[in-house]
This record gives structure tokens, sequence and C-alpha cells, in this order.
């Protein structure tokens, strides 16, 4: 989904909105009135009918993973008790939350990575683990970057991905942010493949294999 706009303002309800790539306002985050221990911060939103409607709009399977989350959620100590701000963003494949100490929380529905290694040119990952063993759900934790990025900036990052033997798919802007030491990084790593044939194969089959996995 292209964004037109990154237009985001908070109303009496706390949500925020941005335009889709077809000019109509979307739900774009979700604020708490305080800081929300992650498991019944993941209640809450599935709770709203506001939130579910515009996520049945906008992502596949969005109930079924919420619900696989909140399930998951029950027995991982290390998380379920993790407090969030809100839910600042979310995509096809993830969740994206604000911890209370600033930093990024991703619940995504596969493997965000789809199964290459991460580079150097992708944000640093400070925790990640499955939501449980038998889950098709992940969790990530990263550095929260900035938005501020010059087109140079941008062109440069693309590059840096390419002459790495990598290419960039579904190119937008919102792929990347600058991390505190000025790097700028690629924050939505399902973006970047192999510029090979082999390449595309492992993304296409590990995509297919997820979206198998979450329609049983």
């Amino acid at each position: 989904m292209q964004i037109s706009s990154q237009i985001n303002f908070t109303g009496e309800n706390r949500y925020g909105y941005c335009r889709d790539g077809h000019c109509f306002w979307r739900l774009k985050s979700v604020y708490f009135d305080n800081p929300l221990p992650l498991n019944q911060a993941v209640t809450q939103l599935s709770t709203d009918n506001h939130v579910m409607e515009m996520f049945s709009a906008y992502k596949l399977f969005a109930k079924k993973t919420l619900a696989q989350i909140q399930n998951d959620l029950y027995t991982n100590e290390k998380l379920k008790d993790l407090k969030v701000k809100g839910m600042i963003d979310y995509g096809q494949t993830a969740f994206v939350f604000e911890t209370e100490n600033g930093d990024i929380l991703k619940l995504t529905n596969r493997d965000h990575f789809l199964g290459r290694k991460q580079e150097a040119f992708d944000a640093p990952i400070k925790y990640h683990c499955k939501l449980s063993p038998k889950s098709f759900c992940h969790c990530y934790i990263e550095e929260k970057t900035s938005n501020n990025l010059t087109k140079e900036e941008i062109n440069e990052a693309v590059e840096n991905i390419r002459q790495k033997g990598f290419k960039v798919v579904d190119f937008r802007i919102e792929q990347f942010g600058k991390a505190k030491n000025g790097q700028v990084l690629l924050i939505d790593p399902e973006c970047a493949r192999k510029n090979n044939f082999w390449g595309l194969f492992k993304q296409k089959f590990m995509k297919c294999k997820a979206f198998i996995r979450m329609a049983r």
C-alpha cells in the first residue's frame, strides 16, 4: 500500500491517520492514555471495532494474527508485561509498537527477513524471538529511527544495498529510517532480497509458506 502523505494527527480517541495510495484516510496509529503491558495492548486493539474494521480493510489475516499473538503472550513471560505506549504503525505483516523506553517492537506474522541473514544496511535487532515455539508470529525489538531523511540520503542507502548484491523491492521512503548515529537504515527487511534467481525464489517460497500456514 503506497502512502502519499505522512500526516498523522490524534483526536479524542487517540487515533492517528494518514493518506493511503488511493488518497483515502486510513488508521495509522493508536496511542493509549498510559503505557500498557503488551498483552493488554493487543487485547485493547483486538476489541476495538473501529481498529478492527481498518485492519480488515488493509491487512490479510489481521484477526487471526492478533488472536495468535494473544494466545502466545499468555505463556511468554518475557514479553507479555513489557509496556508499550501504543501502536505507531502497521503493515501487511507487522504491528509496530513503541515501548515505554522508546524502542520499536514489531509483532510479525512471519520471519521478517524471509529467510535471509541480517545485513549491515538493516536496522540492528536488539532482541528477536518466536512468540511461542509452535507459533507463526515473531517479535523484533530495535532502536527507534527518525524519518527526517533527504532524497539524497535515501538514494545513497538504496545504492549501498545494491552494491552489496541485493535488490530493493516495493520501494517506499517509509522503508528507511535514520539511526541516532546518522546512519540511514532499512527498517523493513522484507524489502531487500538477493539480486539473483535464488534470492527471488527464496523470498517467494518463504512468503507462500507463511501464507499457507496462516490460512490453515
